[in-house]
């Protein structure tokens, strides 16, 4: 099944996605939201391993993430 969602970079459009490739019988997935722009989970995920923010902004910096 594909899904309209708003679009996460251009307010005034829409993106198409794909749902799950299986269904089940009683509770499958549900899409409750579109893909996340690019990056913007780093902070989060990069933390969530042991990197402190200044650790982070120097590999920013440096053109890394």
């Amino acid at each position: 099944a594909f899904f309209t969602l708003p679009s996460p970079t251009k307010p005034d459009e829409e993106i198409t996605v794909a749902g799950a490739g299986y269904v089940t019988d009683a509770d499958g997935p549900q899409l409750k939201s579109g893909p996340p722009n690019l990056g913007e989970h780093t902070d989060d995920i990069l933390t969530s391993i042991g990197y402190d923010m200044l650790r982070i902004k120097a590999l920013r910096d440096a053109g890394t993430i």
